[in-house]
């Protein structure tokens, strides 16, 4: 039987902040060093070793802060699809942008 491959995280090594604001999510931080920053998770995968974090906040934010709030799942995976396409707007050479500011995907303003 094989074995799955770790998650593929970023990777940040050695980092000093301070006064920033830094999302743990989907990073793997190794050696890190966090002075009064604002540390913001938002529901991804995270691996932390060696990490200080001195003066900081916390916060849950966008899946995880609707998750922790009892947003039902469905709502959830809604808005994050909703988010999601309308990202497709920055590589779809096809977009278009109506005059309300709707992204129209397949089309182009005439």
């Amino acid at each position: 039987m094989k074995n799955n491959p770790e998650m593929d995280l970023e990777i940040v090594r050695e980092i000093e902040l301070q006064g920033a604001n830094f999302s743990i999510s989907n990073k793997k931080l190794i050696n890190c060093k966090f002075i009064s920053c604002n540390i913001l998770y938002s529901g991804g995968p995270f691996h932390l070793e060696g990490c200080e974090f001195g003066h900081c906040i916390f916060f849950r934010i966008g899946p995880m802060e609707d998750a922790f709030n009892n947003v039902a799942a469905e709502k959830i995976k809604g808005n994050l699809l909703k988010c999601w396409d309308d990202l497709k707007f920055l590589w779809d050479p096809d977009a278009g942008v109506d005059d309300k500011g709707n992204i129209n995907f397949g089309k182009t303003n005439t």
